[in-house]
C-alpha cells in the first residue's frame, strides 16, 4: 500500500499543488522507466552480491528516504520532483526484481506463472485497493508533506519489522545447522 504515494499522490501534488502541466507529471514517469530498465538489466548481479531480502530491504530504505525528500519539495522547489523518478526506478527494481526472482526460486516450476499472477495481484490489487483510499484520504486531509511523512514512517517500520523477522530466522536456522 506504500507504493501507492510514490505512484499516485506525487501525480496529484504535481498537478494540484505545484499548477505543474501533464508534460511534466508525465517527464517524471519517463525519467523513473529510463532508471528501471538499466536496473533490471543488472538485477542479476545485485541479487547474487547483496541477496534477495538484501534488496528488499535495501528498497524499503529507498522507499522512506523517497517519502523524506518528497515531503521536503516545495511550490517553490519543485524542480527536485525530476530527481525523484531516479530514486523511484532504483526503489521499483529492487522490490520487484529481487520478489519476482525469489518467487522464481521458492516455487516448483509448474507454479510460476501462478505465482507470477498471485504477485502482481497482491501488488496492485491488495495493495492498491487499500493504499488508494487510504493514501488519498491523508493527502485530502493532511496535505502531502505529513501524507509522505507518514509514509516514510511506514516504510520505516516495514524495514524494523522485516530485519527483526529475518534476524529470527537466521538465528533458528544457525540453531538448527549446529544441532
Amino acid at each position: 500500500t506504500i507504493c501507492v504515494v510514490a505512484e499516485h499522490i506525487v501525480s496529484i501534488q504535481l498537478d494540484r499543488d505545484f499548477g505543474l502541466s501533464k508534460t511534466v507529471n508525465g517527464l517524471t514517469n519517463t525519467l523513473s522507466i529510463l532508471t528501471i530498465v538499466p536496473c533490471f538489466w543488472y538485477s542479476d548481479k545485485l541479487i547474487d552480491r547483496f541477496g534477495h531480502w538484501g534488496l528488499i530491504l535495501g528498497g524499503q530504505c529507498l522507499l522512506a528516504f523517497q517519502f523524506i525528500c518528497y515531503s521536503l519539495i516545495t511550490k517553490g522547489t519543485w524542480y527536485f520532483m525530476l530527481v525523484m523518478p531516479f530514486i523511484k526506478g532504483m526503489v521499483v527494481t529492487l522490490h520487484w526484481a529481487a520478489s519476482v526472482d525469489l518467487m522464481q526460486e521458492s516455487v516448483d516450476a509448474s507454479l510460476s506463472s501462478t505465482c507470477q499472477t498471485l504477485l502482481t495481484w497482491f501488488h496492485f490489487t491488495i495493495g492498491g485497493g487499500i493504499g488508494f483510499p487510504l493514501w488519498s484520504f491523508m493527502y485530502q486531509h493532511y496535505g502531502a508533506p505529513a501524507t509522505y511523512r507518514l509514509a516514510a514512517v511506514s516504510a520505516a517500520c516495514v524495514v524494523t519489522l522485516l530485519h527483526g523477522v529475518l534476524a529470527r530466522h537466521q538465528a533458528r536456522s544457525s540453531a538448527e545447522a549446529s544441532d
